[in-house]
């Protein structure tokens, strides 16, 4: 929905921005699929909130920037965010970054995985290109479920 267009990225040149965060329903339940800047949008994750999907899917293409004597920024930020989506809306956030190097350009990589709760489940390693499998806690989905609606 919110397409970069500042600094490297020109994806207004190539693509149209969507009007709304599409769910969809497979076999393990209610799912969204955003693309990168839209997590970095309150809007974006409060329709998300509103919706309560059990699996939210994060594909980014987050280039290495910000190196600090603790590593990288972004990938503070990255971190920060899912957790925060994660927790606001009950969900597993599986986040897919690039790895890789391309134009000069290097992708961190670091997939993870954050629970409903906001706890990192999995993470792959920086600039390494890794497949690895993964079956999701079920039991901690419903339990953050059931908080959330107890909550309210």
């Amino acid at each position: 929905m919110h397409l970069p267009n500042y600094g490297m990225f020109e994806e207004a040149r190539y693509y149209f921005k969507g009007e709304s965060i599409e769910f969809f329903e497979p076999l393990y339940g209610n799912t969204a699929v955003v693309v990168c800047e839209d997590l970095w949008r309150g809007e974006s994750i409060a329709e998300l909130s509103a919706a309560k999907p059990d699996i939210i899917y994060v594909l980014a293409n987050s280039p290495a920037r910000d190196f600090t004597d603790k590593g990288l920024l972004i990938k503070d930020q990255w971190s920060s965010i899912l957790k925060t989506t994660a927790l606001l809306c009950g969900s597993y956030v599986v986040f897919v970054n690039r790895v890789g190097f391309e134009d000069g350009l290097g992708f961190w990589g670091s997939s993870m995985i954050i629970t409903p709760s906001g706890e990192t489940e999995a993470s792959l390693d920086e600039f390494k290109k890794e497949t690895k499998s993964f079956e999701l806690n079920r039991s901690l989905h419903s339990a953050q479920k059931q908080i959330i609606k107890n909550d309210i």
